[in-house]
């Protein structure tokens, strides 16, 4: 019997992904690389699109090159993306701009006229999510608008980067739901629809918003003559894809009501099914790929991020001698933290390196070491780091308990971040939750292949899809009575630190 593939592209923030996973569930090749974020003013935060097509380019063809694989057996594509990633298309469909992304803060401004126009709670009682400057499209949007004229008047459609992808491949405009439930335009609980009700009262117009596709449908088939030129049949269909935290759940199989997962990468985002379009403001609410279905996500943007940049800034001797002995830099910085004590020698940090989201919704807020003194060691400084994260874990699932009037006992994590045991276990201490780590790498990619499959008809339904891919346990991590005493104390110290340099930060 002919091999059978399923292509799978995945846009993330610090990395772009591409991979082949048979229709049997087996992931046959992944190739990566990483990029950066581009940050061409103070507050801006930007990916370059023509890099992130190149990217694409060079990805597929190690693919066919590294391992073996006649390109001729894919039998559809599908794409996941970080979201938002907000950019302009002209009628030709060439991309205006690059993408802004979430951690974008350009649109104050903006964001401030909008609130002027239309109540925050007007506002999210339609599309159920919050205001903030990158973090909503809307307000990039309106900033395109304010501040590039000759950009918004040619702009045929705003999309997101799945948006571009499709277009790039098939010719065709689109977007999905969980995509647009991010856009602050879309109707996310009732009708599923853009808002002509928001477009009116904030000025954006309504027929630039593209077409709305269904993350499992087809949204076009193959013409692009670069990617036909590697090896890929002309024709083959293309699914619209979805955003990347959603494709995951999939991929995971958080399908059902009440089910949890836990995803640890440069952001750390917890989501919670939900068969019901109950939500709270202080998350982020979306549709899930899966009809009738929707997701609710605890988002901290950097808690990744912050032990990157502390690795990169000031633990130059760890890189070294990952490059001289192959042991990874994050391995020994596992290692610096079981020198320091929990609690971390009385230091707190706030993993607020660029703004945050959920729960304080503040893209002014900073990244705080609170209780340094002389007897501080670089130990206590990298726990601290991990526990900072740990906190705000235990204080988005609080909210969630209290949302849903159901207890998490433990939860499901996946990603990266997800492997390191000392992380973990910081965080199960914090949290009291047990938490059930899978041997499941690159879940959003694999969740995009799923949908290639779906649109394809080569999967029945969401159900069956998830039920090919393994869920083999990598390690589960119980929590440990004898530090939830001083964790408890510290974490009503953290909770209490940003609601007192609120005012500060702005």
């Amino acid at each position: 019997m002919e091999n059978q593939y399923l292509l799978g592209i995945d846009i993330g923030t610090s990395s772009t992904k591409v991979a082949l996973l048979s229709v049997e569930g087996s992931l046959i090749a992944i190739e990566r690389q990483e990029h950066s974020i581009l940050s061409p003013r103070e507050g801006w935060a930007e990916l370059s699109i023509d890099g992130l097509w190149n990217e694409f380019l060079i990805l597929l063809k190690k693919i066919s090159k590294n391992h073996k694989v006649d390109l001729k057996s894919i039998k559809a594509i599908g794409i996941s993306c970080l979201c938002p990633g907000l950019m302009p298309f002209d009628k030709h469909g060439k991309a205006l701009l690059n993408p802004i992304i979430f951690m974008d803060k350009r649109s104050s401004k903006e964001t401030a006229l909008i609130r002027d126009k239309i109540s925050e709670e007007e506002l999210s009682k339609i599309s159920s999510n919050k205001l903030m400057p990158g973090a909503c499209s809307l307000t990039s949007m309106l900033w395109i608008k304010e501040n590039m004229e000759e950009v918004y008047r040619n702009t045929k459609y705003f999309g997101h980067i799945n948006t571009f992808f499709v277009q790039k491949l098939t010719g065709k405009f689109g977007i999905d739901y969980t995509n647009a439930s991010y856009t602050g335009l879309f109707e996310t609980v009732q009708r599923q629809e853009w808002s002509e009700e928001i477009c009116k009262r904030v000025d954006i117009d309504m027929e630039k918003l593209p077409p709305l596709i269904p993350s499992d449908s087809i949204a076009g088939n193959l013409i692009s003559e670069e990617v036909i030129e590697i090896g890929l049949l002309k024709g083959i269909p293309v699914a619209m894809g979805g955003a990347d935290t959603a494709c995951s759940a999939l991929a995971v199989g958080i399908i059902e009501h009440n089910q949890v997962f836990e995803s640890v990468g440069t952001t750390n985002v917890i989501t919670v099914c939900s068969e019901k379009p109950v939500f709270d403001v202080r998350f982020m609410n979306r549709c899930h790929v899966i009809k009738d279905r929707w997701l609710y996500h605890g988002a901290m943007s950097s808690t990744g991020a912050s032990l990157k940049w502390f690795r990169d800034e000031f633990c130059s001797d760890l890189i070294i001698s990952e490059k001289e002995t192959g042991v990874s830099a994050y391995k020994k910085m596992d290692e610096l933290v079981c020198q320091s004590m929990p609690g971390a020698n009385g230091l707190i940090f706030l993993p607020y390196l660029s703004g945050e989201r959920t729960p304080v919704w503040d893209p002014n807020a900073r990244g705080v070491f609170f209780g340094l003194t002389l007897q501080t060691k670089k130990a206590d400084i990298v726990r601290s780091i991990l526990e900072g994260c740990g906190y705000g874990l235990k204080q988005i699932i609080e909210i969630a308990e209290f949302m849903t009037g159901e207890k998490i006992n433990e939860f499901v994590a996946i990603g990266g971040g997800a492997k390191s045991e000392v992380w973990g276990q910081i965080k199960a201490d914090i949290t009291g939750k047990t938490i059930r780590v899978l041997d499941l790498n690159d879940a959003a990619v694999i969740g995009a292949m799923l949908l290639a499959g779906l649109a394809a008809g080569i999967y029945k339904n969401p159900i069956e899809a998830q039920s090919y891919i393994s869920k083999n346990m990598y390690i589960t991590l119980y929590p440990q009575k004898q530090s939830q005493n001083i964790y408890n104390s510290r974490f009503e110290t953290y909770k209490s630190l940003y609601p007192r340099l609120k005012e500060l930060f702005s």
